[in-house]
């Protein structure tokens, strides 16, 4: 991986613009990072491993940097660590893991008549998207005022009658406010259960004034994802200003 040796200050309320996401196999040291996306993979209710989105391990050797939330549970998260080895115990890295931010990550629900009004149909920008490690990750700006709630969701449009169509929803619960940003994570799995590979579907947003966008996603599982979800420059310590759910 490319290196960053800025302290690890800087990082404690946002992460800087510079951070990388790829590594190579020497000159590892104490006072050098690397920043991520990465899936936490439990490995019992106190211990995990990290995988990156190209398929790299990594095994936190200190027991620093867990979730915050316990049991540990399979989850998306900005990772900071530290690279320690190569090739231990089976995973592609040893490291001491300095830093994890949550990402929000939810599994697909139903956009039907009954789930319409709570689901909403607030405005929300994608700014970026990438389907990595069976996620599909979005980072979005939404409308927001200090200390307020948003409910966001994938949810598949049974009101449109096509099984192929999602919407990406927003229930600002009535407050608005200057753009904030954050990420997201979807969790992709169950479209295994009915459909076959590649998976093609389209996901509708409303942006602000009504506008509706759409892009579309070919979900594959049947060959390996190498691509990355990159996380640099995207803010993501949105809990600062906004509790989204």
């Amino acid at each position: 991986m490319k290196r960053n040796s800025v302290f690890l200050a800087l990082i404690s309320i946002l992460l800087p613009a510079a951070l990388f996401t790829s590594c190579n196999d020497d000159g590892y040291s104490l006072d050098k990072f690397w920043v991520s996306a990465a899936t936490v993979k439990p490995l019992s209710d106190n211990q995990y491993y990290l995988q990156l989105d190209d398929g790299t391990t990594l095994l936190p050797l200190t027991a620093s940097g867990n979730p915050s939330d316990y049991p540990v549970k399979q989850t998306r998260v900005v990772a900071n660590y530290t690279i320690l080895g190569d090739s231990v115990q089976g995973y592609s890295h040893g490291v001491m893991v300095n830093l994890l931010l949550p990402i929000l990550t939810k599994d697909i629900t139903v956009l039907t008549a009954a789930t319409k009004d709570s689901l909403g149909s607030d405005p929300v920008r994608i700014l970026d998207y990438a389907i990595a490690d069976d996620y599909l990750n979005i980072h979005f700006a939404i409308p927001t005022a200090y200390g307020s709630v948003h409910f966001l969701n994938l949810a598949r449009n049974e009101i449109a009658g096509n099984p192929n169509e999602y919407v990406f929803t927003h229930n600002a619960y009535q407050t608005g406010g200057p753009l904030a940003e954050g990420l997201i994570a979807f969790d992709l799995r169950t479209i295994k259960e009915t459909a076959t590979s590649p998976y093609t579907f389209t996901v509708k947003a409303q942006d602000a004034g009504g506008e509706e966008k759409d892009f579309s996603v070919t979900y594959s599982w049947d060959e390996k994802n190498n691509r990355m979800f990159s996380v640099i420059d995207k803010h993501i310590n949105y809990n600062n200003k906004m509790k989204v759910r």
